[in-house]
């Protein structure tokens, strides 16, 4: 059976487990499912960038849609703003504008005189239900599959296969997770701030 989209992936459950009375619950599953690969899933292909422009009344801005996990955030001169706690943050004022701190947005030192834009490379989450289909059920798709079997089996009380489907979704996971990171660790691009390297792995 094809796994190609989220409307497949769910048919393809319902076979696996051999049940036709879970439709209600399937989308459940797969969003639980998700929501274990939004955590540890880190992919090349979940990179995005979003640029952020606070106003000059608010010292902060909405986090960039989809944002799980920052990488990178630069200034409209490419100087690298480094990523704090909102702690430290706190105790700052407005000259200090090579900094910033991520909680439900993302927040600065204070208000500035001009507008601003920033640049904010990061990780976007899946949302497969709003998506249909996405990188990571195209090329991973048994993520997906042994994931949604694990919450399934766990709903069904099911014991005995829980371990199975952990077993097979860690090992899909530790993969994915290895073939990107020695894919993304030789993305290396010159940095015009530093006239150095920027690695897209780390923060500074």
């Amino acid at each position: 059976m094809a796994l190609s989209n989220y409307t497949e992936l769910q048919s393809s459950i319902s076979s696996w487990l051999q049940r036709d009375d879970l439709t209600a619950q399937i989308p459940d599953f797969i969003n639980i499912c998700e929501s274990y690969l939004n955590d540890d899933l880190r992919l090349r292909s979940m990179i995005t960038e979003a640029t952020v422009t606070p106003s000059q009344i608010d010292s902060y801005v909405d986090l960039p849609d989809g944002f799980i996990e920052a990488i990178a955030f630069v200034d409209e001169s490419n100087n690298t703003i480094q990523q704090i706690h909102h702690d430290m943050l706190q105790g700052l004022d407005s000259a200090n504008s090579n900094y910033y701190s991520v909680t439900s947005r993302i927040n600065f030192p204070g208000t500035t005189s001009s507008v601003l834009s920033y640049t904010m490379t990061y990780y976007k989450g899946l949302d497969l239900a709003a998506n249909t289909t996405n990188d990571v059920l195209t090329n991973h798709p048994n993520l997906y599959l042994y994931g949604s079997l694990l919450q399934a089996e766990m709903f069904l009380k099911n014991d005995k296969r829980i371990g199975t489907w952990h077993d097979l979704y860690d090992k899909a996971m530790r993969k994915a997770n290895s073939r990107s990171a020695d894919s993304l660790i030789k993305l290396r691009t010159d940095h015009p701030s530093t006239r150095g390297t920027y690695n897209i792995l780390s923060d500074s």
